[in-house]
């Protein structure tokens, strides 16, 4: 399926701040993952990696005290100094998740939101 303009993302994306190890080929590399959804994730990198580029990820969930990793394929790029209203990056389609790695994003999200909540302002 392909998506365009507002529609092309199919999963909702929640912000998140997650250092993210991954590998391509037998390189590793350590960056910081900006939004995470069920279908993917966005990884903020000044040297992302070519679109079609298969990776295998690894991060720590916070407070699952579990890691999650699995596997992808980088989709999108963004350059630096390509689009100033998003930092550069790549965005990386999972492979398809379980049950279980679904729950485990279901919990980052929890835990995102919570923290949001306790850092925003009240409302006057």
């Amino acid at each position: 399926m392909t998506y365009s303009g507002s529609e092309r993302r199919q999963h909702l994306r929640m912000p998140i701040s997650l250092q993210v190890r991954y590998r391509s080929l037998d390189t590793f590399f350590y960056d910081y993952a900006v939004n995470i959804s069920h279908g993917g994730i966005f990884i903020k990198t000044r040297k992302p990696l070519a679109r079609g580029a298969e990776v295998e990820l690894e991060f720590e969930a916070p407070g699952a005290g579990k890691k999650f990793s699995t596997r992808g394929q980088v989709v999108r790029v963004i350059f630096p100094g390509e689009d100033e209203m998003e930092p550069a990056g790549m965005g990386i389609e999972f492979e398809p998740l379980s049950a279980e790695d679904r729950a485990l994003i279901d919990r980052i999200w929890q835990k995102s939101a919570k923290s949001a909540q306790q850092t925003e302002p009240p409302s006057p």
